[in-house]
């Protein structure tokens, strides 16, 4: 069976200004970064370890830099699919953005470091918004595996509320600072853009695969010798337990109709009828114009249609 996995994170994820020569891939291109950073690291060592072919694993790395888990919410149905499955999620998300949930405030109002801004109020920011993620994922592909992963030696509040939420939810929570006896004088970051190194990424994904070797050891056992608890069978059934007014605030819109401009652009370029380059917009009214994506030149498409 067909194997896919996802990656949803930050710049630390993401794999801004990581370097990797090994690769074979344009060095600065957005292709290599992700490609040097530690999810891919990781998923090509699991991918290694658990499948006989590369056929048949699907992988994406679409953690976006400067994004917090409020910030990826309303990307999130997109972000999680599986797209060479359509409307299927994927197999097992890996969630990190722990950098950006330190650093930067859930809406974007105030800078954390403001002194009108308490450490614990920006803690329950994040532990609501981590909460609609994981209710979201949870019951909508209940499929998928989740693994929230705090990709950074820092030890602080938005740390705990991380760990709190995928405690209550009974999601895997992965602290690479625990896992490392002498975290922050073996991390080394890059100079100019105090993102990462290469040596760094590496690490972040051995303390991955490290901990999985163990989790699928320690859960082999218990499934063999214990029953599963049944509420972890449907953890999004779990009461919340988040403020009900931040839930509110980060609950996620599901889309009634789809307008799908980048479909629209590739029907019409694979075909010149119009039948074809409708299909995108089924059930949906346009008020004026074509909303059109169009191009600079060939396959390279931009927005900027009328409408």
């Amino acid at each position: 069976r067909r194997v896919s996995a996802v990656a949803v994170g930050g710049s630390v994820p993401s794999g801004t200004t990581c370097v990797d020569r090994a690769l074979g891939l344009p060095r600065g291109s957005k292709d290599q970064e992700r490609a040097c950073a530690y999810p891919s690291r990781f998923a090509r060592w699991l991918w290694a370890v658990h499948c006989r072919s590369s056929a048949t694993t699907f992988f994406a790395n679409r953690a976006l830099g400067g994004t917090t888990t409020a910030g990826a919410l309303p990307m999130l149905p997109l972000m999680v699919a599986d797209v060479e499955e359509a409307g299927r999620a994927a197999d097992m998300l890996l969630v990190d953005f722990a950098v950006n949930d330190h650093y930067a405030e859930q809406d974007w109002g105030t800078s954390p470091r403001d002194s009108t801004r308490s450490a614990p109020s920006r803690a329950w920011a994040v532990e609501a918004a981590t909460e609609v993620l994981l209710r979201h994922v949870l019951s909508s592909s209940p499929h998928t595996a989740v693994l929230l992963y705090e990709g950074t030696c820092i030890t602080n509040q938005t740390k705990q509320a991380h760990e709190r939420i995928a405690r209550r939810y009974g999601v895997p929570f992965v602290s690479y600072g625990d896992a490392l006896s002498e975290c922050s004088r073996i991390t080394t970051w890059t100079a100019a853009h105090a993102h990462p190194s290469l040596t760094t990424h590496r690490y972040l994904a051995d303390a991955l695969a490290f901990w999985w070797r163990a989790f699928a050891r320690r859960l082999q056992a218990e499934l063999s010798t214990s029953t599963v608890d049944a509420s972890l069978l449907h953890p999004s059934r779990s009461a919340p337990i988040s403020e009900p007014t931040l839930l509110r605030r980060y609950e996620i819109c599901e889309a009634v109709r789809e307008y799908d401009a980048m479909s629209a652009w590739q029907s019409r370029a694979a075909s010149s009828s119009a039948l074809a380059a409708t299909s995108a917009v089924a059930g949906v009214e346009l008020g004026g114009g074509n909303w059109a994506l169009n191009a600079d030149r060939l396959c390279k498409p931009r927005r900027g249609g009328r409408g």
